[in-house]
């Protein structure tokens, strides 16, 4: 990095105003070593939720330092990729937010160090890191789970890696995502992860914690912490959910199959085989497409909703 502070763009979706924006807004605005500039995207057209927001903003950012805009109403996966093709690619990296987050001082600083690290503008690069997860009153309960095998499109193509609220990721993501447009699909972390992946971008995940994720009982999308989430888990790898999730996905890889390498186009048709096919054609192609989870238990249920045709 220059001596220049580089400037990043932070794109925080919400469909409502809580109590919490306050605190979440502050902790971006502290942010070390970077220029921050602020998109929100509101998911409603109420106006009291528009003005509560826009009162906040004025209150910490100046005019020139942020916007708001309007999400498609079509979930909070599609306010995020919106927001992405409604912004202007003048930033140096960018990151997404919810409205639950509270930032460490230096959160946006080391994902930025990280990126910066490998020196490759022309790479696409996620970065992702673990989770503090605490109470609604901001008592640390537990981290997010390590992520110890290895971040590539096999991976990605059953599993996300890291929360869309510790993503930053360098200009040529952003523009890629931008490129292929909006896309009906489960999660926009999970997406970016497979798009990054599918044309041998790097994948960054760090072992450190630099945000804390409220959980409580409204939260969109919650910490998968603990026995009864893993069981959530692992019943929506069996579901028809996932399958749906997963056959979204590739229908919008194989709209954009010349943009993945080749050698992770050979992986995607093998991952379509395994979920068109006859159970003899789904367990040849589970191998053959060489898909895994970052756990044994996760690994074990993935065998089994290819076995049942869930996948």
């Amino acid at each position: 990095m220059n001596n220049k502070y580089p400037t990043i763009l932070v794109i925080l979706c919400t469909h409502k105003y809580t109590i919490h924006a306050e605190q979440q807004i502050i902790s971006i605005r502290k942010q070390i070593n970077v220029i921050v500039k602020l998109t929100v995207s509101i998911d409603s057209d109420n106006d009291e939720t528009f003005r509560l927001w826009k009162n906040l903003l004025q209150k910490y950012f100046k005019d020139d330092e942020y916007k708001i805009i309007f999400g498609p109403k079509e979930g909070f996966s599609s306010n995020f990729i919106n927001a992405i093709i409604k912004s202007e690619d003048d930033s140096d990296f960018f990151a997404f937010s919810d409205h639950d987050d509270i930032w460490d001082i230096n959160k946006l600083y080391k994902a930025v160090e990280e990126i910066t690290s490998f020196n490759q503008d022309s790479l696409p690069i996620l970065y992702g890191s673990r989770t503090r997860y605490v109470d609604k009153n901001g008592n640390y309960i537990t981290l997010s789970k390590l992520q110890k095998k290895l971040l590539k499109f096999e991976n990605a193509l059953v599993q996300c890696f890291a929360g869309g609220n510790t993503m930053v990721f360098n200009k040529k993501l952003f523009n890629l995502v931008k490129k292929i447009g909006l896309v009906n699909v489960k999660s926009h972390d999970w997406w970016l992860y497979i798009i990054a992946s599918a044309v041998n971008g790097k994948i960054i995940f760090d072992k450190n914690a630099y945000i804390s994720y409220r959980q409580y009982e409204d939260n969109i999308s919650g910490g998968n912490i603990g026995l009864y989430q893993a069981l959530i888990r692992l019943y929506g790898l069996l579901s028809g959910n996932f399958k749906s999730w997963t056959e979204r996905n590739t229908y919008y890889l194989l709209k954009n199959k010349e943009l993945i390498s080749s050698n992770n186009y050979i992986i995607l048709i093998n991952f379509s085989k395994l979920q068109n096919g006859n159970i003899f054609e789904r367990i040849y192609y589970f191998f053959k497409s060489g898909i895994y989870r970052q756990s044994l238990l996760q690994n074990i249920a993935l065998f089994i909703s290819a076995i049942l045709k869930k996948i």
